[in-house]
């Protein structure tokens, strides 16, 4: 009531936190066995703890109706890169794995496609999976996960999503520079059409700086995902001058006080 919840979902969210598991019985059984509580007063606890695990379910169900929340899933499953040249990105809503190396992505997928279809009402699904080297997989989940983050909140109809893809000048691009441009490559593939995509093209550090400093005054929110300890070509020559290597080379321009704009930057 104090947060301005409505009625009907303050009593369910009450509900539950009054029912009782298995650890409370377990308290119990040990107060009654080291004789803190008598058997009469064991006996009662564990009858109203059954009682209430009885009817608290149906009072939720009652009271709450999921398909008014629904709840949109993005996952991704990381695999060590292991006897391929190239990183690989599979969506598997387009695509269903067969290869028996990756018997253990399809239990993955099986298991959450399940979830999908036991709460088909309120539950929408989209799976990855991603092999890369293991020194890179926590970029796959901070560069793709701020895309998938995007694209949940741009479902509020109030909400302009416009993303911006930034690629190296001349096809000039490191190794791993090509494995995350075939990742990106796949993962922008399924939203092209539904948002604003931008594209712009940079040759260094300061071309992707003085990009920026001309947008920067369009938009209210900046969703970036972490690079840490990572430069490639549209960030060389920023690196040397970066204060807060944690948040990623971006975050910390959008962060400087030489950009004058109001805005907010998250950073994933």
């Amino acid at each position: 009531m104090f947060c301005k919840m409505p009625m009907q979902y303050s009593l369910a969210l009450a509900f539950v936190m009054i029912s009782k598991g298995i650890v409370e019985i377990g308290y119990y059984s040990s107060m009654s066995d080291n004789m803190v509580i008598s058997k009469p007063h064991y006996a009662f606890l564990i009858y109203m703890s059954t009682l209430i695990a009885i009817i608290v379910p149906r009072l939720v169900k009652w009271l709450y109706d999921p398909s008014r929340n629904s709840l949109a899933l993005d996952v991704l499953h990381l695999v060590k890169l292991n006897g391929r040249a190239t990183p690989l990105f599979v969506a598997h809503q387009k695509q269903e794995l067969t290869t028996s190396d990756d018997s253990y992505s399809e239990n993955v997928v099986i298991a959450f496609k399940q979830f999908e279809r036991h709460n088909a009402e309120v539950v929408s699904l989209n799976i990855f999976t991603a092999v890369s080297p293991p020194n890179l997989m926590y970029e796959d989940i901070y560069d793709r996960e701020a895309l998938a983050l995007a694209k949940r909140i741009s479902q509020d109809e109030s909400v302009s999503l416009t993303v911006i893809h930034l690629k190296a000048k001349n096809n000039i691009c490191t190794i791993q520079g090509e494995n995350d441009g075939a990742l990106d490559d796949e993962m922008l593939s399924g939203i092209k059409g539904s948002v604003r995509y931008l594209e712009e093209q940079v040759s260094d550090g300061p071309e992707t700086l003085e990009f920026f400093r001309s947008i920067v005054e369009d938009y209210q929110l900046f969703i970036v995902g972490r690079r840490y300890k990572c430069e490639d070509p549209q960030t060389s020559g920023l690196g040397h001058w970066c204060e807060f290597e944690e948040i990623g080379i971006i975050v910390e321009l959008l962060s400087s006080p030489d950009f004058i704009g109001k805005y907010y930057v998250l950073v994933v």
